[in-house]
């Protein structure tokens, strides 16, 4: 994260719709929480003239929302998607700080 003056890392946070396998999103079996924890993430505001760190074809913008009411987005993060954007927001994908 190069020009990042103050990253964060943040755990605890939880994911609606898919999961994470720790390189891309991947739809739920049918057997699976529709809620799973995300691993560890480090966010940071870069300047808007930094190298892009992700290819876009492959990356998904998720909101994140304070709680699973979706009624207070905070931010949006970016995940790798598996180059499947428009899946992931036709399913509604979100990511929450509580359950």
């Amino acid at each position: 994260m190069k020009g990042a003056k103050l990253p964060v890392t943040i755990t605890g946070l939880l994911l609606e719709g898919c999961r994470f396998d720790g390189a891309s999103l991947r739809d739920n079996a049918a057997d699976s929480a529709t809620i799973s924890p995300l691993p560890s993430v480090t966010i940071a505001w870069v300047p808007q003239d930094s190298a892009v760190i992700y290819e876009s074809r492959n990356t998904v913008w998720l909101p994140v929302y304070m709680d699973l009411r979706r009624n207070n987005m905070l931010m949006k993060l970016a995940l790798p998607s598996g180059g499947e954007v428009s899946h992931w927001l036709q399913a509604g994908v979100a990511i929450f700080l509580n359950g």
